[in-house]
Formats: structure tokens, C-alpha cells, sequence
């Protein structure tokens, strides 16, 4: 809860998707506060146990939790910690060199304080949200507006990121308690969240290492020459060995089965199917004289015997 007298503050950073620098200061500043509380550990996958989430809620642990809220446009970082240890090193570290604007917007007042922490569950690393869309283009549609498509816990966070992204003082979003819940974050993530980069969570892309097959490839020169049975002879960097077939042959040509390919006599099936339906009605036709001469031949008995 807002209290001017609680030991917490939040912050809201709020800038273009690729001010790769602000993100780097920010998560560098992060990432060194929770690391001198917690050392020795990967901060990426680490969860708080028992006693450190307790210290943690109590403000006896100096660390930094929130959220990055991603999407192709812009980013929305909130977090929150002790105001009179971690925060204020962020404070200082990222400082403001110019005003708020429509690219770049820090919302940062330590008068406002809060007794406890929102964003504890997202454990000593940034939870971060990659929107499919735009958050701008996400509250343009209709169906966020239908409780049978979008859940309301949903909603309000899509609502309150929003008015948040257009909120000009710290104050203006404490006073109106626009900050999202982690069940809301939660359910967002669920509904219109995807797969996250490395350049979403560091602001950096992601660089491939390409793996060097080739042993000691540095240690040997382009072209060797060297003597063999008396004979110079000059190696491009490729050993000589003995091919070794290590699976069945797989080349196609066949001498012997194209020459019978070649002198084979393809069937006419149509031909032949047309030999059977003939053969097929002169059967039938047969059968339906030797049905009448019967018939016939019973007629003139019963004809006979009357």
C-alpha cells in the first residue's frame, strides 16, 4: 500500500524498443545490486527460498524485482526495492539528461513510498512480456472489450499498462493504482504474450558462436610441402588417407537394370481390360439365351400338360 513512511519505491522506465543503451544501464544497475545480495548465482534462473523471500518482503535483503512489458515499438520497465539502498543507486547511476518526452520517460519520485512488495513472485530477474502486437494496437480492438474472449484480470492490465505508457508523473499512476498485478501480468502473458529473444531481455541480438570442426586448424598453414619417396609434393591443408566407406553405396546407375528397363515390354492394361468386358458380355449374352430356351422349354410343357 502507498505510504509515505514504507521503506519501498517503484520506478517506471518508459522508451523506444531499440534504445539498446538505456536497457543495458538499467538491467547492468539491476544486475549488480541483486548479485551483492545473492552472489555466486545465476540471477537468470534463481528462485528465493523460504528465508530470502521473507527477508526480501520485510526489506532486510537489498533487491531489485519487477517487469518488462515487449513489444515492437516500445518498452515498460517497472521496478521496485529498498528506496534508501538499491533504488537510490539506480537513481544516481542512470540520473535524467533531458525531459520527459514521447521517445523516452522516467517516472521516478522516492517521496512515494510503499509498505510492502507487488513483484516478489518474478523472483531477483526482470519478468519479461513479449506482446505479439502493439500495446497501442492491442487496445484498439474490439474483443478486449468481450468478457467470453478476454478475461478481466487481463483487461485491466492491458488498461492499466496503458495508462501508464500515457501518464506524465509517478503520482498520477500511484494515485490511480495502475500498477498491473502479477496475476494480471500473468494472464496477459497467457492471452497475447510469445516466446521471448535475447535481444527483448538484453536489448542486444543474440551473437552465434560457429563451432571450428577442424582440430588445431590455426597451427596449419595453407600450403605444406614436404618430401615424400624422394619426391617433393605439396599438401593445400588436406591429409592424405585412404577413403573409407563407412555406409552401403548409394549411386543409382545400374547397367543391368536398364538394359532391361530398355528391353522390356511394357503391358497394355487397357487393352486387356477391354478384352475382358468383351469376353464379359458374350458370357453374359450366352447365359440370357440358354435362361430363355429354359423358360421356353418349361412354357410348352406347362402347356402340354393342360
Amino acid at each position: 500500500q502507498f505510504n509515505r513512511k514504507g521503506v519501498f519505491e517503484r520506478q517506471i522506465y518508459m522508451f523506444l524498443y531499440d534504445n539498446t543503451n538505456m536497457v543495458k544501464k538499467l538491467r547492468k544497475a539491476i544486475s549488480d545490486i541483486n548479485s551483492a545480495a545473492i552472489p555466486g548465482v545465476s540471477l537468470r534462473s534463481y528462485q528465493l527460498n523460504k528465508g530470502q523471500r521473507q527477508q526480501v518482503e520485510d526489506g532486510t535483503m537489498d533487491v531489485v524485482c519487477g517487469f518488462q512489458i515487449v513489444d515492437d515499438m516500445f518498452r515498460i520497465i517497472v521496478i521496485e526495492g529498498i528506496s534508501e539502498k538499491g533504488m537510490s543507486q539506480i537513481r544516481r547511476r542512470l540520473g535524467r539528461n533531458s525531459a520527459n518526452s514521447e521517445q523516452i520517460k522516467v517516472l521516478v519520485d522516492p517521496s512515494f513510498r510503499f509498505t510492502n512488495r507487488l513483484y516478489t513472485s518474478f523472483e531477483v530477474d526482470l519478468k519479461v512480456i513479449r506482446l505479439r502486437d502493439p500495446l497501442l494496437i492491442t487496445m484498439r480492438s474490439p474483443e478486449i472489450y468481450d468478457r467470453h474472449k478476454v478475461q478481466e484480470n487481463c483487461f485491466l492490465a492491458l488498461l492499466f499498462l496503458s495508462e501508464m505508457r500515457s501518464a506524465k508523473r509517478l503520482s498520477v499512476v500511484v494515485r490511480n493504482s495502475l500498477f498491473p498485478t502479477p496475476y494480471m501480468l500473468t494472464n496477459l502473458e497467457s492471452k497475447y504474450g510469445e516466446s521471448v529473444s535475447i535481444k527483448d531481455m538484453d536489448g542486444v541480438e543474440e551473437v552465434k558462436k560457429i563451432r571450428n570442426t577442424r582440430k588445431n586448424s590455426m597451427l596449419v598453414p595453407d600450403d605444406i610441402t614436404y618430401i615424400t619417396d624422394g619426391k617433393e609434393k605439396i599438401s593445400n591443408n588436406q591429409r592424405d588417407h585412404e577413403k573409407t566407406v563407412r555406409k552401403a553405396a548409394t549411386d543409382s546407375f545400374n547397367p543391368k537394370y536398364l538394359r532391361c528397363r530398355k528391353n522390356r515390354k511394357d503391358k497394355n492394361y487397357l487393352a486387356q481390360q477391354q478384352i475382358l468386358r468383351k469376353a464379359s458380355l458374350e458370357q453374359a449374352q450366352t447365359r440370357m439365351r440358354e435362361r430363355d430356351e429354359q423358360d421356353e422349354e418349361l412354357l410348352r410343357e406347362y402347356r402340354k400338360s393342360k
